[in-house]
């Protein structure tokens, strides 16, 4: 005897609200998996026959399969050569940068304290002695002429003379003469000769940088497994399909399916 069953179909075509609260992925057409699903298990019975509690069961298994669902999508848009099985790219990166600076600061103080004290002592006694006999003699005779003239005389002639000598003068000093001084002299100065300076010497400030980077793309067979192998397995690979394993997950949690 036949029995009646509620059925994917039959409870979808009563309520199609029933998958209102499902959220997929960006990427994943809403549309085409309810279709998949309901061409797929649209013959299984239900597991929760109430529609509003399916509804809410539906919109639950959506967001717990939510990032199952975002991965397996990721994985179907990627694109590779088939027969390569090496493919690596290398992004290096070297930057860097230094700063140098170089300020010192010395100290030019420069101190030099000397013993300005200079003293001399001079024996300043000084003595000279001078023979001072000087002897004068005059030995000349001094004569006085009278003249006048005879009446019987053409000529001058002279009358009388007087001659007078005069004798020896002489003049006569003896005896020393001294200078004779006694003393110290004495040149004393006392105190310090400083010579101070002080500063800051600035050395060369500035800065340096670099940055250096290479990207490296490295691709192909390296003999590991076969081209044919590596195509026989894409094939496979391609032949997955998302919307057919994503109604297959429907069908085990939320229908029975058995015929």
């Amino acid at each position: 005897m036949a029995t009646a069953k509620a059925t994917l179909i039959g409870l979808y075509n009563f309520d199609s609200s029933i998958f209102d609260k499902l959220i997929l992925p960006d990427g994943i057409d809403k549309d085409l998996f309810i279709n998949t699903l309901l061409l797929k298990s649209g013959e299984f019975e239900v597991l929760y026959f109430d529609p509003q509690f399916l509804q809410n069961a539906i919109g639950v298994w959506g967001s717990k399969w939510f990032r199952t669902f975002s991965e397996w999508l990721r994985g179907t848009q990627a694109t590779w050569n088939p027969i390569h099985n090496y493919d690596r790219t290398e992004s290096i990166s070297d930057s860097g940068s230094k700063s140098y600076g170089s300020e010192r600061t010395a100290d030019y103080s420069d101190a030099r304290t000397a013993n300005l004290q200079d003293e001399r002592t001079a024996n300043l006694q000084d003595q000279t002695t001078f023979n001072n006999s000087d002897t004068t003699t005059q030995t000349v005779a001094a004569t006085t002429e009278h003249k006048v003239s005879a009446y019987d005389s053409t000529a001058y002639q002279p009358s009388s003379q007087d001659t007078v000598n005069n004798g020896t003068t002489g003049i006569t000093h003896s005896g020393t003469v001294t200078n004779n001084t006694t003393g110290t002299d004495t040149t004393a100065t006392t105190g310090t000769d400083t010579h101070h300076i002080s500063g800051t010497l600035a050395g060369e400030t500035g800065s340096e940088s670099h940055s250096d980077s290479r990207t490296a793309h490295i691709y192909g067979n390296i003999g590991v497994t076969q081209a044919s192998d590596m195509l026989r397995g894409f094939y496979d690979i391609s032949a997955w399909n998302l919307y057919e394993h994503m109604s297959d997950v429907f069908t085990q949690e939320l229908l029975i399916p058995v015929y």
